[in-house]
């Protein structure tokens, strides 16, 4: 695959997405999905523009057509006009100077030593929960069910552990928020043989698997138990 694609396709799961090179792929569509899915969720951590829940997206789309993915609006664009190239690099221009308005903003904050503001989100990626802006006071949630992602095996107890506690202990953190894991529905599993659901999204998921699954569960509880010694730790079950 070459740079500066968009993806079009029926449906991606969280996995596939959290794949994606963001230096290749400038964006995605898909015809099934809600902006509360995780792979809608993924997409927003990993910063890739994507629109999701298109319906025929893959039927309106060819290889080789000229695409505008519109994230922050939530629809797609077949380029067939010049000035609609002109306008969204026109809307794209504004949003940049609207990124380097607040990066300026947030270094000053940084000089005088004192932090702009309090953040509290969700995190689903240890990378990002260690990308840690020293401007901001943070209260995050961290979703553990893409420790799941693109593994042969369950992680272990140790594996928990070792994510959690760097976590737990990352600098000037108010809390962490632990969220066990949700899985089940659109979400994804490395092992267990699980049968297919008539109504997966109101079946065998979060809290209700966590509970089915005790040993699993209790793995994961072990391990937040121990990280919680090396820093403000709450517990979140969905």
């Amino acid at each position: 695959m070459g740079e500066g694609v968009i993806i079009i396709s029926a449906d991606l799961s969280p996995a596939d997405t959290a794949q994606m090179k963001i230096e290749k792929v400038q964006g995605f569509a898909t015809d099934i999905g809600g902006k509360t899915s995780h792979t809608a969720i993924v997409a927003r951590s990993i910063e890739i523009p994507a629109v999701v829940g298109l319906e025929n997206i893959t039927r309106r789309v060819r290889t080789n057509d000229l695409l505008i993915i519109d994230g922050s609006a939530g629809w797609s664009l077949l380029i067939r006009i010049r000035r609609s190239l002109d306008g969204m690099k026109s809307k794209r221009d504004i949003m940049k100077k609207r990124e380097r308005c607040l990066e300026r903003r947030r270094s000053s904050c940084r000089h005088q030593g004192q932090p702009s503001r309090r953040n509290r989100r969700n995190i689903e990626f240890i990378e990002r929960f260690l990308c840690h802006q020293p401007w901001c006071r943070w209260d995050r949630a961290y979703r553990t069910e893409f420790i799941y992602i693109n593994r042969e095996q369950l992680p272990t107890e140790e594996d928990h552990f070792s994510i959690y506690k760097r976590v737990v202990e990352t600098e000037k953190l108010n809390w962490s928020t632990i969220r066990t894991f949700d899985l089940g529905g659109d979400k994804f599993l490395s092992d267990p043989k699980l049968a297919k659901e008539m109504n997966p999204q109101m079946g065998l998921r979060a809290i209700r698997f966590c509970l089915k699954e005790v040993d699993l569960f209790k793995v994961q509880l072990r391990a937040i138990i121990r990280a919680s010694a090396y820093g403000k730790t709450r517990i979140l079950f969905p």
